[in-house]
């Protein structure tokens, strides 16, 4: 449990940090969408590299299959595209 907890506190920093960091950045002429993709892939290659060495924590525990991975999917795009990317339109102001 303390894991988990641990994790929660971590990822809610993380993402803290990712606001305060957008902020100036979004002060600028870039397009909200496009920051949101470049965050995005950011997380993706930082999760790579943590995979290459084979670091346990980022491997899954079990197979995916299509429902998990539609679900999974689904989730990742729903949570930039009404969550993160609103975000950094209001942060232009």
């Amino acid at each position: 449990m303390w894991v988990g907890v641990a994790l929660g506190i971590t990822a809610a920093i993380c993402q803290a940090l990712g606001g305060i960091i957008a902020k100036p950045i979004m002060q600028t002429e870039i397009d909200p969408v496009a920051a949101s993709a470049i965050r995005m892939i950011t997380a993706f290659v930082a999760h790579s590299l943590c995979r290459l060495p084979g670091a346990k924590p980022s491997r899954a525990l079990n197979p995916i299959n299509k429902q998990l991975f539609a679900i999974t999917a689904f989730k990742g795009h729903f949570a930039r595209a009404v969550g993160m990317t609103p975000s950094l339109f209001a942060s232009q102001e």
